[in-house]
Order: C-alpha cells, then structure tokens, then sequence
C-alpha cells in the first residue's frame, strides 16, 4: 500500500533525465498488488525545478498512468498547498481508503 500526501513525484528517476521518473517506473515495470491512495493541494501548481512539472501535474499524470496500468487508485485534490497542517486534516481519510471495507 502506498499512502502519499503531496508526493512529490515531479523528479527525475535517479540517472535519469526526464522528469517524474515515478510514473516511468510504474509504466514501464511489471503490475504489483499495491493499492494507492494519493493526495495533493490544487494550489502545488507552481514548478520549482527548471523542467520538472509541478506537484499537481505529476500527481494527476501518476494517477493516470496507475489507473491505466490497473491499480486501485483513491485521489483527492484538497484546496491547500504543500502544507503540513493540510496533511495532518486529511490522514485518517488516506488510512480509511487502504485500510478500511473492500
């Protein structure tokens, strides 16, 4: 299970070039029984690395890429930035979407 508040999957895989080097990884590697919960603020629109797109560019192009490849996907956009405070709100939302009733 993978549980991300803000993942910051806009970078590059290590050796790698081209940005969110995540959502490469899942598209080119072999399905694994994972399930994802996966949480961004709609204001992370700003990139902060020459290139790399923003925070909630790459979670939208992640989310895609997981459902494409047949992961069960929980995503939410919570109107917050890359905020602490915001991910204390919202855990237990996160924990109840892997963890609870199947």
């Amino acid at each position: 299970m993978v549980l991300a508040q803000s993942g910051s999957f806009r970078h590059a895989e290590p050796g790698a070039g081209a940005p969110e080097g995540v959502a490469h990884l899942v598209a080119t590697s072999p399905r694994q029984p994972i399930r994802f919960y996966l949480e961004v603020g709609s204001e992370e629109i700003g990139p902060l690395f020459g290139g790399d797109p923003s925070n909630l560019t790459a979670n939208r192009h992640l989310r895609d890429v997981l459902i494409a490849r047949g992961y069960v996907v929980t995503y939410a956009e919570r109107a917050s930035g890359h905020e602490p405070v915001a991910w204390r709100e919202t855990l237990h939302l996160g924990l109840e979407a892997l963890f609870g009733p199947h």
